[in-house]
């Protein structure tokens, strides 16, 4: 019988104990389509796989006693030398995550409404050592 999990229990840390306080995360895993078509194909496309990348998104309320942008960890704003990122689907499964020992931050962006909630989001991508999310939840 399948086992699905809530996204309430996810969470975002940085270094050893910097969790955030944001409201979703998103990764995207893709490689490179390097096209091999030639004459010889018989009129079809024909394809390798190259480099794979490992891309995130954070979304926040932003926090005001823990500043996601200037305080570091975890330094959300565009630079290339972020460090140890993690990315829990379940808090309580502590051994299954997306692990960026390296990343970069593109994109940062606040936004504010005249009725709503100060919000923060940032984007970037894994470096080199990423490690894909592993492991099964019992």
């Amino acid at each position: 019988m399948a086992k699905f999990r809530a996204g309430k229990t996810g969470r975002t840390r940085f270094g050893a104990d910097t969790n955030l306080s944001n409201q979703n995360w998103t990764t995207s895993l893709d490689r490179t389509e390097l096209d091999t078509s030639n004459f010889e194909g018989g009129s079809k496309r024909s394809w390798l796989t190259g480099l794979e990348q490992l891309a995130w998104t954070i979304g926040a309320l932003w926090n005001a006693q823990q500043n996601q942008f200037s305080a570091d960890p975890p330094g959300l704003y565009p630079r290339d030398d972020g460090v140890s990122m993690k990315l829990f689907p379940d808090q309580k499964q502590a051994l299954i995550y997306w692990d960026m020992p390296t990343w970069m931050c593109s994109k940062s962006d606040m936004g504010v409404t005249v009725d709503g909630l100060v919000t923060f989001n940032a984007s970037g991508k894994a470096q080199e050592d990423f490690v894909k999310v592993t492991g099964n939840a019992p």
